[in-house]
């Protein structure tokens, strides 16, 4: 039997015990988008509207291990199965511990990302055991997306003080290496969203200050079939 052959079949088996009693959840929204496009910038504004909201983020979990700060230079230096064993557990870990206990109590979870822009980004990088870190899509599907665009040039210039070795290629942190990476990034991501086949609405994150937070609201609300009568 050849390593890859029993890579597979490791990852068949752990994969398919992970998903073990994981049930389609509902009011589940994501906020998809690439770095800097305003994903944080919408979940504050429609978690002050209703009281129903609770805003979820990876860091969530990783607050709890300690890691919040350091979890993108640590990847850094992990070998491809680590590598996507930790994202794996990362983002397993934010569903179990902080997205389902905020269903179970009848709220609509805003959640920044959730897997999407993990799974986009490591098909990107390719540093991952690629076979390992597509379980992240066995991950249960949201029932609604907010997909916020941005052109690169807007995206950079919020966060090019801060650039991190997660959101430019390695060795690249300046305008090219951004534009280049975030491209790729948005072609994995509009891949992963088309893919989820759930409704999706599509906004522009260039102009903050004119994103209508109350259609965004209105558009959840309309669309979630057994959503809380507070919406």
């Amino acid at each position: 039997m050849t390593a890859n052959c029993s890579l597979r079949r490791c990852r068949t088996w752990f994969l398919r015990g992970l998903a073990l009693d994981w049930q389609s959840v509902m009011s589940l929204v994501v906020i998809s988008g690439c770095d800097g496009a305003g994903k944080s910038t919408i979940a504050r504004a429609l978690s002050a509207r209703s009281a129903v909201y609770r805003r979820a983020h990876w860091s969530d979990f990783a607050s709890r291990l300690g890691i919040e700060h350091a979890a993108a230079s640590l990847i850094q230096d992990m070998k491809p199965v680590t590598r996507a064993l930790f994202l794996l557990f990362l983002n397993w870990g934010l569903h179990e511990q902080v997205i389902k206990p905020m269903l179970g109590h009848g709220h609509v979870v805003l959640c920044e990302s959730y897997y999407f822009k993990f799974l986009a980004k490591e098909r990107v990088l390719q540093l991952a055991e690629l076979e390992l870190i597509e379980g992240l899509g066995l991950l249960p599907s949201p029932d609604l997306i907010v997909d916020v665009s941005i052109r690169p040039e807007v995206a950079f210039e919020r966060i090019a003080t801060s650039l991190n070795e997660y959101e430019t290629f390695t060795g690249m942190a300046n305008w090219d290496g951004f534009r280049r990476f975030q491209e790729r990034v948005r072609y994995e991501l509009d891949a992963i969203v088309s893919a989820a086949g759930v409704p999706v609405l599509t906004v522009d994150g260039s102009n903050e200050v004119g994103l209508d937070f109350s259609y965004i609201h209105d558009w959840i609300s309309d669309h979630l079939e057994t959503g809380p009568a507070e919406l």
